[in-house]
């Protein structure tokens, strides 16, 4: 019982943390704007990474947020709050594949919901970045679904899989940790 209401406790902050930040019109983060700078060449077809110049100079980071993010600019508007939610929906996708894999694991329902409220009790430690415009969440919500999927016993998912992962470094390039990592397991278990 202290188990479930601890993580349905989490759960909730989460949630009031979310509805809290998303709306927000003002940067929460000091690089949300700069992200935003770079989401919009995409939703503009410009190029993200020019050659540097006063007016802009491209961040070091993997592209996919930002491609991710420009038809939902074009749709709801371009504005942080849009860009925090496409960040939010990573962090539902990432809660989701912890409460899969759990459950798939333990048969349980129950110990799914726990993991995915544990989850939540670890934002603190991924320097609130989950609701913020940053790829973090996307990250690991690909490295979640990818590596659940490489774990699977048929051939399609475990492609799939691969593709997640490959995804995952286009969002941060950690995410070639999980891909290499995921490679070696199906070369030790596939011959």
């Amino acid at each position: 019982a202290l188990l479930t209401l601890l993580a349905a406790g989490c759960a909730l902050v989460l949630a009031v943390l979310v509805v809290n930040h998303v709306p927000f019109p003002f940067q929460i983060d000091v690089m949300e704007s700069v992200v935003m700078q770079h989401a919009r060449r995409a939703m503009h077809g410009q190029s993200i990474y020019p050659v540097p110049s006063p007016e802009y100079v491209p961040l070091a980071y993997n592209a996919l947020l930002y491609v991710l993010a420009a038809p939902f600019l074009l749709l709801f508007g371009d504005t942080l709050p849009t860009l925090r939610m496409v960040s939010v929906i990573g962090l539902v996708g990432s809660a989701a594949a912890i409460f899969l894999i759990v459950r798939t694991t333990t048969r349980s329902a129950w110990w799914g919901a726990i993991g995915a409220g544990i989850f939540c009790a670890a934002y603190p430690a991924m320097d609130a970045y989950l609701d913020s415009a940053h790829a973090d969440a996307w990250l690991i919500c690909c490295a979640l679904w990818g590596t659940y999927l490489v774990g699977r016993t048929s051939r399609g998912p475990r492609i799939a899989g691969i593709v997640v992962l490959v995804a995952a470094f286009w969002f941060k390039q950690h995410g070639a940790v999980f891909l290499g990592v995921a490679l070696l397991f199906l070369t030790w278990r596939e011959g």
